[in-house]
């Protein structure tokens, strides 16, 4: 049997609950039929650990992402941490760190993409007084990745710190764990004539100038 039922409104018959259909009934929507809900509709999102905030996704839990290049759950295509940000005083020297710049030249911006942290800074305590003297380092947003025989050279870019005007072709020296990089100097040996990275900068005057320009990668396990 077949029929056709033309209403402007359906409301229960008694209370406030309304049941269309039995369980197993199928209803078919036709093409070009809109919904317009103005209030609440449950039972229909097929993402429930997902929201729309501002037209954006947001999961419900901080540790779900999007699988990437496949077509069923594989943990190594998961990408489920993306961060952009910046680390405010980026320098540190010796174990103390820098809390005194030229204006806006103190902080070390960065994205994290997965496990790889790319980070970009503009350093320059010009006018200030240093906080100590010692080893200069760059503080770093997350720690060097722990047991990871690719952790050290993702920290080998090539730098030219200034330390009182004179500059020191350099590079990070990232050991695995650790939150703050010092530039290893670059040297070369009398015999052979060959270069290597050896001395650590350092700086041995407070009323001494830093200038670091910086861009690098390096691999993360947070």
């Amino acid at each position: 049997m077949t029929s056709e039922i033309k209403a402007d409104k359906w409301s229960p018959a008694s209370g406030t609950s309304a049941t269309i259909g039995d369980s197993g009934d199928t209803f078919t929507i036709p093409s070009g039929v809109t919904f317009a809900n103005s209030g609440t509709a449950t039972g229909f999102n097929q993402f429930a650990n997902w929201s729309e905030s501002s037209g954006s996704l947001l999961p419900g839990n901080a540790s779900y992402g999007i699988y990437l290049g496949v077509n069923s759950a594989a943990a190594t295509n998961l990408l489920h941490d993306y961060e952009e940000g910046e680390l405010s005083n980026a320098l540190m020297i010796a174990s103390t760190t820098q809390t005194s710049y030229s204006s806006g030249r103190a902080n070390l911006q960065y994205t994290k993409i997965g496990r790889i942290v790319h980070c970009q800074a503009l350093i320059d305590t010009d006018g200030q007084t240093l906080a100590t003297t010692g080893v200069v380092k760059l503080r770093l947003p997350f720690a060097v990745s722990d047991g990871s025989g690719t952790a050290m050279a993702g920290g080998t870019p090539f730098l030219s710190p200034s330390v009182n005007g004179d500059v020191y072709p350099s590079r990070l020296y990232m050991d695995e764990n650790v939150t703050s990089a010092p530039f290893n100097k670059m040297q070369c040996q009398a015999a052979g004539s060959y270069l290597q990275f050896g001395e650590q900068l350092q700086v041995s005057n407070t009323a001494h100038r830093i200038y670091i320009h910086a861009c690098f990668s390096y691999q993360t396990d947070a």
